[in-house]
Order: C-alpha cells, then structure tokens, then sequence
C-alpha cells in the first residue's frame, strides 16, 4: 500500500530526530564553503556530469556571483555542519528548485528531502518549479 506524502515526510523526520536541524534559508550569496560542498557531492553522485569540469564549475561560480539578486541558497546543518544544501533562483515570484545536494555518506536518512520539505513548506512564493527531470522524489509534492 503507497503512504501519503504527509506519511513519508513524517517517517522521514522520526528518522532523522538526532539531528540538530538549523536552515540558513534564502539568502543570495554563495560561500566557498557551501560551493565546495555543492562541486563535492555533485560530482561524487555525478562523475560524468559537466560539474566534474573545472571550466563547468568556474561558469557556475561566476554565474551565480552575476545574477546574485536571483539566487537563493539555503542550508541545512546536522550538528554544525553542513548536511544539504540548495542553490537555486527566485524570479516574478516564482521558486526554480534548481541544484540541490547532500552528504551521501549518510544516503537513507533523507537530509535532502527534509531540506525540500522545509523549502515547500516553509518558504512563501506563488510557484515552486522543480524544473526538469523525473525524479521519484518530486512525485511527492506535484499537483
């Protein structure tokens, strides 16, 4: 029997109640340290992904300093560090869910899809745009 999302997201946050939740949301500048975090775990999912590419990554860094008025990142720790991150773009009112990532060395424990949750929930815009892609995740919010 499929549960709801309210089921699984609420299953997700059991499972992740030792962590120490903390969200830096919504601001536009990206740290060196998030960036890192970002190039990191995207290309140890993604090793053939054009991030891998150090020019990819220099087009991305600059991008996102160009058109820093659009960007959103927003963090989520576990006991102080860096758990999740989001990096993504608001425009006319509308949220584009545009990079997001996570520690994969903890992979079951959803600290990306509590991140998404927190964002959908918790983060006021008139449309959120998961963009492309058929990931199963996005099922869980789509209308």
């Amino acid at each position: 029997m499929a549960i709801t999302a309210k089921e699984y997201m609420r299953n997700l946050v059991e499972k992740l109640n030792y962590l120490t939740q903390k969200y830096d949301e919504g601001h536009p500048e990206v740290s060196d340290k998030e960036w890192d975090f970002v190039v990191k775990y995207k290309t140890e999912r993604y090793k053939d992904a054009p991030l891998a590419q150090k020019k990819v990554q220099n087009f991305y860094k600059e991008l996102f300093n160009d058109i820093q008025q659009y960007v959103m990142s927003d963090v989520m720790f576990a006991d102080g560090e860096i758990c999740a991150i989001h990096l993504g773009f608001l425009y006319k009112e509308k949220f584009y869910y545009y990079m997001p990532t996570f520690d994969q060395s903890d992979n079951g424990s959803g600290q990306g899809l509590m991140l998404l949750n927190h964002l959908i929930n918790n983060l006021q815009y008139e449309v959120f745009d998961s963009l492309l892609g058929n990931e199963k995740y996005k099922f869980y919010w789509c209308n």
